[in-house]
């Protein structure tokens, strides 16, 4: 399982980002099917948390929209993952 936010940090004031999920069988093939349900700690989802299914690719996914530094928590089976989409200036590449 793996979650990532694309863009993975957002600008001072907040805006919308991709979340995205992908789940992969042991050796890498896709796993569709699978249950998952995004919750965040600040902003709002598309999904409003409702449980979202891997397509036959094994991806989904949900839209982000905060003003302020949000933590992802993504339960799949029960298993907690989580990861951080920060707000603030940009870090220069």
């Amino acid at each position: 399982m793996a979650a990532w936010a694309e863009p993975k940090a957002l600008p001072e004031g907040g805006g919308e980002t991709q979340i995205l999920v992908r789940a992969q069988k042991r050796g890498g093939a896709p796993y569709p099917g699978v249950e998952v349900r995004l919750q965040t700690s600040k902003g709002r989802l598309y999904s409003r948390s409702r449980i979202l299914v891997t397509d036959q690719s094994g991806k989904t996914r949900d839209r982000l929209t905060t003003q302020q530094t949000a933590t992802i928590t993504l339960n799949a089976g029960g298993t907690l993952y989580r990861f951080q989409v920060p707000v603030g200036p940009l870090e220069p590449e």
